[in-house]
């Protein structure tokens, strides 16, 4: 019932689920065992992605989306880790109080934040894509996350140039080859 961000080429939910099985299927060549919260158009309510993730011993998680906005040119990739307890999200100049509440995702919250650089320097370096850097929020599978956790938005869906890049699954594969040789690089580290 949620398509998530729209384009003229497709939805999010599909591009994005394209995505992650390609990145599934490379890490399962190098040896990774991967587990997706969905494989086919199914809606899994937020709270219980990162459940999933507890289950399994030596997890990490990673959330993939592509993004959108109402001004037509913003463009880039962006990945968001949880800020620490009391500290403000990416944006916001002073904390609220649901800012200083504890949260599941604050007990790895440096971890997070290697995961996120790591996986976003590499995803970076093999893509052509506008730097939006590594951000923090509080979104619900970050903040429920009992296991390192990040999201990473791999560019706008409202952006023209985006939008036809992201339907190409010539570009998809590119993309999860990156995201795929970011958390082998963060399981080395």
């Amino acid at each position: 019932h949620d398509r998530g961000a729209l384009s003229p080429f497709g939805d999010e939910k599909d591009f994005a689920l394209d995505v992650v099985g390609r990145v599934r299927r490379k890490l399962r060549a190098a040896g990774l065992r991967v587990v997706q919260s969905r494989d086919s158009d199914v809606f899994i309510p937020l709270e219980a992605r990162p459940a999933l993730a507890r289950k399994y011993r030596n997890a990490i998680f990673v959330s993939i989306h592509f993004n959108a906005a109402r001004r037509e040119s913003a463009a880039g990739l962006e990945i968001f880790a949880i800020p620490p307890q009391g500290a403000p999200p990416t944006g916001h100049r002073q904390p609220e109080a649901h800012d200083c509440q504890h949260e599941n995702g604050h007990a790895l919250e440096p971890v997070n934040l290697v995961l996120a650089t790591t996986l976003y320097q590499t995803v970076l370096g093999k893509l052509s894509s506008f730097d939006r850097g590594v951000k923090r929020a509080r979104f619900a599978v970050l903040r429920e996350a009992t296991v390192p956790a990040v999201l990473i938005e791999g560019g706008f869906l409202t952006e023209p140039t985006e939008a036809a890049q992201i339907a190409s699954a010539n570009w998809r594969q590119q993309y999860a080859d990156a995201i795929a040789a970011g958390i082998w690089e963060y399981k080395r580290l």
